[in-house]
């Protein structure tokens, strides 16, 4: 929880980021700064928990990209571990299509979702509850999917590498990892320097880099996070985790997805 003087200036600050324009912006760049790290991760993985968990979201399946690149990069049979498997979209689907689906989430809430629509499918799936940074994993995979754009949600680029490196480490000789991210959008310079100023005035433990994209979220008020990627970032990032990244990218609508081998 924010302290109460640094709380305090958050709200005003946060109260003034709805002014429209320039103006606004600068008032939320300046709140964003006081956040923690934690806070900040935190908010921006709320971001997904009301995200497709109706009956007709999840039942809704891969779209016709999703599943093109899937069966491009999958092997039937393959164990695969969804980071970021929501209420059981992308679950379900690939359980349909023949692969064994384990599921991460690091919401508990969530995961509970997630169970009652195995449940209704009378579909069965290993749940954990964690972020791949953390969680514990007790067995190997023949690849690891991060969906919907989550792997931009994970905050700093030693922190994304990190998390690949982890999933290394539970993939069989061979594994594949497959990323959407959310491709390079340009970011503004002075709100970046406006972040950093005020993360430094009140000591923050973290500090914005290129590419990290911020908004206001009016019901939580607070602010939301993810990272827009060059491709030579994530190329790079890719390649310090140990991976070779396979030459094909596919498109589906915002996200982009690409995948990677062990040597």
């Amino acid at each position: 929880m924010l302290g109460v003087s640094r709380a305090s200036l958050y709200r005003a600050l946060w109260a003034s980021s709805g002014l429209p324009g320039q103006f606004g912006n600068a008032f939320l760049y300046l709140a964003t700064g006081l956040l923690r790290a934690q806070e900040l991760d935190a908010a921006a993985r709320d971001e997904w928990i009301d995200f497709s968990i109706s009956d007709e979201d999840v039942d809704a399946g891969l779209s016709r990209d999703e599943r093109q690149f899937f069966e491009c990069h999958l092997r039937s049979g393959d164990r695969v571990l969804l980071v970021g498997c929501g209420a059981g979209r992308d679950l379900l689907a690939l359980d349909r299509l023949g692969y064994h689906v384990d599921g991460l989430d690091h919401s508990p809430q969530v995961i509970a979702i997630a169970r009652a629509h195995l449940a209704r499918h009378r579909a069965a799936a290993a749940l954990h509850t964690g972020t791949i940074e953390s969680a514990a994993l007790d067995r190997r995979y023949d690849a690891v999917i991060f969906s919907n754009g989550c792997y931009s949600l994970v905050r700093g680029a030693r922190r994304r590498a990190a998390a690949l490196a982890r999933v290394a480490d539970h993939l069989v000789p061979g594994g594949r990892v497959l990323i959407s991210y959310h491709g390079f959008t340009r970011q503004s310079a002075v709100g970046l320097w406006l972040i950093r100023t005020s993360a430094r005035a009140a000591r923050a433990d973290w500090s914005p880099e290129p590419g990290d994209a911020f908004w206001r979220h009016r019901p939580g008020r607070t602010v939301r996070y993810r990272h827009h990627f060059r491709r030579e970032e994530l190329n790079a990032e890719i390649e310090a985790a140990g991976f070779r990244r396979i030459p094909d990218e596919h498109l589906d609508g915002s996200l982009r997805w690409v995948a990677a081998v062990q040597p």
